[in-house]
């Protein structure tokens, strides 16, 4: 009954096969027994087979040397290799074993021992739980990464990006990560011309101003913006002309609206032409012609004035809304020359030619403070305080949903299934969709870095695995119609010991004073108490509405 008609007829003649679409309880329950008892002539298994189950078999055959996952070829190590080989034969289990081979590789000569190294990429929560120590003890958080990282053994140095600046001590720009500093001078400084010819920096973002009191740079001066045509002439529809006089007098547009005729308005050819009518009344004038019009114009009506027999449209634009650079003096500035020079922290900095010649190079130090994880200081933020308890960028994830207070907790529980679910559950769907996925892909602008984020989602990431588990859980959808051909028995069951893996290390996490991670906290034991691990793997009875394990 537990294996099925196909795996029973293989199993009445000795042989079995073993992978991850199999049941847990198929493949320890039964199928791992009986080989550890030399029941089994042949098993036919993925890779999984020869890490973790300590049983032998007296012939072992490589049939090639890469497999597909995530979608992706990948090649097999020749460790892997190597321990696939080991089963042939094991120490205190047989005497000898055989590697059978084929012309074609894998060979044994291709197996060999992986020699142990300290990884390549920094531990960046690691780094980061000990700046965040360093500064609750008050001490340097970025010297308290340096020394770690220091004491690391690695064939190579590791940076972690701070390193110049430490030898330098603080400068002018007070940054104190290394590619920070460089990429600040070599972006420079933006200055605008300010209303009393000096050159100052231009502000961060445009102030919306009327444009009667904004001032534009023309011919070497300073003069206001409705006194010069051009500064209209892409603002809307309609013939520019002078109003006023004097000191008064500024460019708006007038608009011939058409010859009066008795009862009522014969439009001018081009009015008539764009609302596809000759002829219309005084009441349709003010109703519906006249708000177009102002439409078209892009001013404020001024007034409606005959010359002759016709009716012409005045449009003011003193009123009229427009982005414009405050200077330092209080004028608005419609349009401003403009010059790029080195920041004024940098102009008579020490630092100058290192900061302008050495190579960029995306350094640990340089990504946490793209991610916002620490301080310019080195001091960790909130969000680099979450993310330090956990792997990966599980965290980063974690910390973006959390910020977003919309965000119902009790919908995050089943969204977190999603963070080591793999591409398996999101079908012919996007793998980095979800609310978690995008809300992700938002905070970290869609970034890639290596081990932690792949287009803005943590590395294992894969939508879908929380509409099912929730469809299973809280619905009592039976598992068996939510495979399919891709999603097997054995994804689904390790998609529910990751997952509930992943509420256990949140409960253990340490507390943070923020109530948004203390409600995560509880929610996760909550979800821990009401889904019992030995019985997911056969049947979960659960009923009542959407939310019920977390009621």
């Amino acid at each position: 009954m537990l294996a099925g008609p196909s795996l029973s007829r293989l199993l009445r003649q000795g042989v079995a096969y073993h992978h991850s679409g199999l049941s847990y309880a198929q493949r320890a329950g039964l199928i791992e027994p009986l080989a550890k008892k030399g029941k089994l002539r042949v098993v036919v298994a993925t890779m999984g087979l020869a890490a973790g189950i300590n049983f032998s078999m007296r012939s072992v055959v490589v049939s090639g040397t890469s497999y597909y996952a995530d979608n992706l070829e990948r090649q097999v190590r020749p460790d892997e290799l190597l321990q696939m080989y080991g089963r042939a034969g094991r120490r205190g289990l047989d005497e000898i074993g055989y590697a059978l081979v084929t012309p074609q590789p894998p060979r044994l000569m291709d197996a060999r021992p992986l020699q142990l190294r300290r990884a390549e990429p920094l531990d960046w929560p690691t780094l980061i739980a000990v700046m965040r120590a360093a500064t609750e003890h008050g001490e340097e958080p970025f010297q308290a990464a340096l020394d770690l990282n220091r004491r690391l053994f690695t064939p190579r140095e590791i940076p972690i990006g701070i390193e110049h600046s430490r030898e330098t001590g603080p400068m002018p720009c007070g940054l104190f990560v290394d590619m920070e500093r460089a990429r600040f001078l070599r972006r420079g400084a933006v200055e605008m011309l300010n209303s009393h010819g000096e050159w100052q920096l231009k502000p961060d973002k445009p102030v919306p101003t009327p444009l009667g009191v904004t001032l534009v740079h023309t011919r070497n001066q300073w003069r206001p913006a409705l006194s010069i045509p051009a500064t209209i002439e892409k603002l809307g529809l309609g013939q520019i002309r002078k109003l006023g006089e004097g000191r008064d007098r500024q460019f708006g547009r007038e608009i011939v609206v058409g010859t009066r005729r008795e009862g009522g308005l014969l439009l001018a050819p081009s009015l008539a032409q764009r609302f596809a009518r000759k002829k219309i009344t005084l009441d349709e004038l003010q109703s519906e012609i006249i708000p177009k019009l102002i439409g078209l114009s892009g001013g404020n009506l001024a007034t409606i004035e005959p010359r002759g027999e016709q009716l012409v449209a005045i449009f003011r634009y003193d009123q009229v809304s427009v982005e414009a650079w405050v200077d330092m003096h209080g004028a608005a500035l419609f349009s401003s020359p403009e010059r790029r020079d080195l920041p004024p922290p940098c102009r008579e900095c020490v630092e100058q030619s290192w900061c302008s010649s050495v190579e960029i190079v995306n350094h640990a130090a340089h990504a946490w403070r793209r991610l916002g994880l620490i301080e310019p200081n080195g001091i960790p933020t909130r969000r680099g305080t979450i993310f330090s308890y956990f792997h990966h960028g599980e965290g980063l994830a974690i910390a973006a949903a959390l910020e977003d207070e919309s965000y119902p907790i009790p919908d995050l529980i089943f969204d977190l299934a999603n963070l080591r679910a793999g591409p398996r559950f999101a079908g012919e769907d996007s793998p980095f969709g979800g609310r978690l996925g995008i809300r992700s892909q938002q905070t970290y602008d869609r970034a890639d870095f290596t081990g932690y984020l792949t287009m803005g989602v943590p590395v294992d990431y894969g939508a879908g695995a929380s509409e099912t588990l929730r469809s299973y859980l809280e619905l009592g959808v039976p598992r068996s119609k939510l495979l399919t051909e891709s999603l097997r028995t054995g994804d689904f069951e390790r998609a529910i010991i990751e997952w509930r893996s992943l509420l256990r290390h949140i409960v253990w996490a340490p507390d943070y004073d923020w109530p948004r991670w203390t409600e995560l906290k509880l929610a996760a034991s909550a979800a821990l108490d009401r889904t019992e691990s030995e019985r997911l793997s056969t049947q979960v009875n659960v009923t009542g509405p959407r939310g019920a394990l977390l009621k």
